[in-house]
């Protein structure tokens, strides 16, 4: 459950969405609205980088799965028991391996292979820009490319 959790997180964007809005009303409203506090671009980023980006928590739900297969292997458990492991690893592999591009933050093919955090959570931030729909000019699409840059240290190239 852990480890679906982990993957529905990475494709919520819903917070996302959330902060976008946020930052654009206190640009809008300036200083005028003192009931409207957001954090500084500095401490903002700096708090995603270390709540997303290899966090512990977040990267058990794959080691708890890896050590199912381990156990197989030292013959705790058999193969039988945890086929599903196997799945999981195998998916989590092709995964990140079609992800790891999007990976900015400096980490290691290795690190973020044992680390899901670090190569799903930045997705977070870029599949917004999939949804063509909600971008309906080039203002716009500049907005959120700007939006992810501060947030998350991401400088996207869009190639469409």
């Amino acid at each position: 459950m852990f480890w679906i959790y982990l993957i529905f997180d990475a494709f919520d964007t819903s917070d996302v969405q959330q902060a976008f809005v946020y930052r654009k009303l206190k640009k809008s409203a300036a200083d005028t609205q003192p009931w409207l506090t957001i954090q500084s671009l500095k401490h903002k980023r700096a708090g995603v980088m270390s709540d997303l980006s290899g966090t512990m928590q977040r990267d058990l739900a794959l080691w708890f799965v890896l050590s199912g297969i381990f156990a197989a292997w030292a013959g705790v458990v058999s193969h039988r028991e945890v086929i599903h492991s196997y799945v999981v690893v195998g998916l989590w592999i092709i995964l990140h391996h079609q992800s790891r591009r999007a990976t900015a933050w400096g980490a290691g093919y290795f690190h973020t292979l044992f680390s899901p955090s670090a190569t799903l959570m930045p997705m977070e931030y870029c599949l917004l820009l999939t949804d063509a729909d909600s971008i309906e000019d080039l203002d716009t699409l500049s907005e959120w490319r700007n939006f992810i840059a501060e947030e998350s240290g991401i400088s996207l190239d869009i190639r469409a």
